[in-house]
């Protein structure tokens, strides 16, 4: 955006976000994280330590995509009981169904690589008892620096 106010193509812009735009960032959690397999080793390590310090948000997201679960379990359990609209029934609890896959998606993201102190504990007990880890869930884990 340039000093005027105008955005590169030359339309005005609005100091307000769309709604939609504001939901997506509202429920959408991955915008948070990078990529941890692009890049050189040492840009690799670096995206791989955003995400484990971006770990935080996921129980939020989590309980927000639990919440439009059973928002559309509640809808389609009270169509089914009133309408009996076996599409908009079913559409109902594909959605809810969607939105649990979510939820468990964000689960698994939070318990697997970048789980509070997975590793961490570990490598810190291993230092303190003066050997070096042997395993790890990450293979950049046992480095504090890149290797060649």
């Amino acid at each position: 955006m340039d000093d005027k106010g105008k955005a590169p193509g030359g339309a005005e812009r609005s100091g307000r976000e769309t709604f939609w735009h504001l939901l997506y960032r509202y429920l959408w959690p991955f915008q948070y994280f990078r990529d941890a397999t692009v890049g050189d080793r040492l840009q690799q390590q670096s995206n791989y330590r955003h995400n484990r310090a971006m770990r935080f948000c996921l129980p939020r997201f989590m309980l927000r995509w639990s919440v439009v679960s059973a928002h559309w379990f509640a809808w389609g359990s009270f169509l089914d009981g009133t309408l009996s609209l076996a599409l908009l029934v079913a559409g109902c609890f594909v959605a809810a169904t969607l939105a649990l896959i979510m939820v468990l998606l964000l689960g698994i993201d939070g318990g697997w690589g970048i789980s509070p102190n997975a590793s961490d504990g570990f490598r810190r007990s291993a230092r303190l008892a003066g050997r070096a880890p042997v395993c790890s869930i990450h293979p950049f884990a046992n480095s504090d620096t890149a290797r060649p």
